[in-house]
């Protein structure tokens, strides 16, 4: 996650920074269109050519990430929503107001409405993208983990 993409050429805003967002996998479908070439059909990119004319232009709204069977992630500009299913955990995080992510506001009552929101996108994103894992495993283990006893004698 936030990889630098530094470009330079016709009609790209000079000496410009943006905060848009976009996968890496957007990358090659916009350069492609830059330079008036079809991305591959197989590609799961979108093309933002506005966004390096203009970097005041969105890319995409949302990212999803995941990790494995272990962890799903919906970010928006505002606000990050993780899911761990293997152990029933959920994090959210305004990063507006604790950009590295120290406050879990989750478990708080106030902020259901947006566990519930963006968990739906979420469910919405993987479907769309063909990710078939569940956010809630049928077996759950304890989050709290301690290292194992030492093996070695006394």
């Amino acid at each position: 996650m936030r990889v630098p993409w530094i470009v330079a050429g016709p009609g790209i805003a000079a000496n410009q920074r943006t905060n848009a967002m976009c996968h890496l996998f957007d990358v090659l479908p916009t350069l492609g269109e830059l330079c008036g070439v079809s991305a591959p059909k197989t590609s799961e990119g979108l093309s933002f050519p506005w966004t390096l004319r203009d970097p005041a232009q969105a890319a995409r709204a949302d990212l999803i990430f995941a990790y494995r069977d272990v962890q799903r992630a919906v970010r928006g500009d505002r606000w990050k929503l993780i899911r761990y299913p293997k152990v029933d955990k959920t994090q959210l995080f305004d990063l507006q107001h604790d950009p590295d992510e120290t406050t879990n506001l989750a478990e708080k009552a106030e902020h259901a409405p947006k566990v519930a929101e963006l968990t739906t996108l979420l469910e919405k994103e993987m479907r769309r993208s063909g990710d078939s894992d569940s956010l809630h495993d049928a077996k759950t283990t304890p989050a709290e983990w301690t290292p194992p006893a030492s093996k070695r004698a006394p």
